[in-house]
C-alpha cells in the first residue's frame, strides 16, 4: 500500500478518527476533574551532622563522610513505626501508621548530609501538618534514642495549595494521543476488512479486469 492510499484512508475515516480522539480526551478530562481526588504534597529538608559556626569550628572531612553514611540510617529512623505513631498522635488525624508510611517518602540526597521528607495528603493542610509534625518528631526521636542533636530542620515544611495529582492537562494530552492512535488502527482495520468494489481502480486491482465502460450514478431527482 502506497502513502497516497494511507492518506486517502485517513481522509475517508476522518469522522471516526476525530470522534474517537475527541471522545478520549473528553473522557480523560471528566475523570481527571470530577472523579479523581486531588493529592497534595509538602516537603521538609533535614540536615544531618554538625555545621561550622566559625573558622575555629571546622568540620573535618572524615566527619562529613561519616555523616553522609549516617544519612541512610537516619532515613530509616524517619520511616519508623515509632515516628509515624507519635506524628499521628500529635496531629490528631484518624489514620493508621501504615497509611502514613504509605504517604511518606524519605530521600537521602546523594553526596550530601541532607534528607528530604515528603508527605502526601488529600488536602493541602493535612499534607503540611503531617510533614511539619513528622520532621519535628524525627528530630526528637534521634535525640532520645541515638543520644545526639546532630539532626536539624534546614527547610521547614511549606503549605502548598497546588495539587500534584491528577495532572489534568497531561492526562488529556495522553488520552488524545492514545485515542488518535487507536482510531487510526480501527480505520485501517475497517478498510482492510472492507472488500466491496467501489471504484474502477478497485475492479482492476482486486479482479484483474479492465474496465471498458461505466454507468454513472444519478440520485433521484437529478436530470
Amino acid at each position: 500500500m502506497e502513502l497516497i492510499e494511507y492518506v486517502e484512508i485517513i481522509k475517508k475515516r476522518m469522522g471516526l478518527i476525530l470522534s474517537v480522539t475527541i471522545g478520549a480526551a473528553l473522557i480523560s478530562g471528566i475523570i481527571s476533574i470530577f472523579v479523581l481526588n486531588p493529592v497534595y504534597e509538602s516537603k521538609a529538608l533535614m540536615i544531618v551532622g554538625k555545621t561550622p559556626n566559625s573558622d575555629q569550628d571546622k568540620v573535618q572531612y572524615n566527619d562529613v563522610m561519616m555523616y553522609q553514611n549516617l544519612v541512610k540510617t537516619y532515613a530509616e529512623v524517619a520511616k519508623s513505626e515509632k515516628v509515624a505513631k507519635e506524628t499521628i498522635e500529635k496531629t490528631g488525624f484518624d489514620m493508621k501508621t501504615s497509611e502514613l508510611k504509605d504517604k511518606l517518602t524519605v530521600t537521602p540526597k546523594p553526596g550530601t548530609q541532607i534528607l528530604e521528607i515528603t508527605v502526601q495528603g488529600d488536602t493541602a493542610e493535612k499534607a503540611y501538618k503531617l510533614t511539619d509534625t513528622l520532621s519535628r518528631v524525627f528530630v526528637e526521636q534521634v535525640s532520645v534514642y541515638m543520644n545526639t542533636n546532630d539532626v536539624k530542620i534546614m527547610d521547614e515544611a511549606q503549605l502548598s495549595l497546588k495539587p500534584i495529582k491528577p495532572r489534568k492537562t497531561l492526562n488529556i494530552v495522553i488520552a488524545a494521543i492514545l485515542g488518535f492512535m487507536a482510531s487510526l488502527g480501527i480505520a485501517f482495520l475497517m478498510e482492510y476488512l472492507d472488500n466491496t468494489i467501489k471504484t474502477e481502480s478497485d475492479v482492476e486491482k482486486y479482479l484483474g479486469l479492465t474496465v471498458l465502460a461505466s454507468v454513472p450514478y444519478f440520485k433521484e431527482g437529478d436530470k
